[in-house]
């Protein structure tokens, strides 16, 4: 059986990323580019909430912007540098977050390849 490579990017514009592509490209490697500017920016304010409690000084219902860092944005005194928060949000989300947005898709291109359909 063949094997299936998928490259996922985000949208971060500071990046040249042409050469990466070419690669890809050359292996006959698919690359599925995410729109919002980082794979931060599709957190939801309630995860972040469940993992920083009442550091996060938004509400609920606060609209996270795509295509700013969220270091950068006024949502509350939050450090996202250690390598355990990813995974920590991520398990404080579920499927609703991202089922209908450009991540949802990316995983249900993975299922696809991964179920070999």
């Amino acid at each position: 059986m063949a094997k299936s490579l998928i490259s996922l990017l985000d949208n971060d514009p500071s990046e040249d990323r042409s050469v990466f592509l070419n690669k890809c490209a050359e292996q006959n490697i698919e690359v599925f580019t995410l729109s919002r500017y980082s794979i931060e920016n599709y957190y939801t304010i309630k995860a972040l909430k469940k993992v920083f409690g009442s550091k996060v000084t938004v509400e609920d219902d606060h609209e996270i912007i795509h295509e700013i860092p969220l270091k950068k944005q006024n949502i509350g005194n939050l450090s996202l540098k250690r390598k355990d928060y990813p995974l920590k949000i991520a398990k404080a989300m579920n499927w609703e977050d991202i089922r209908n947005n450009d991540l949802g898709e990316f995983v249900l291109r993975v299922e696809t390849i991964v179920n070999g359909s």
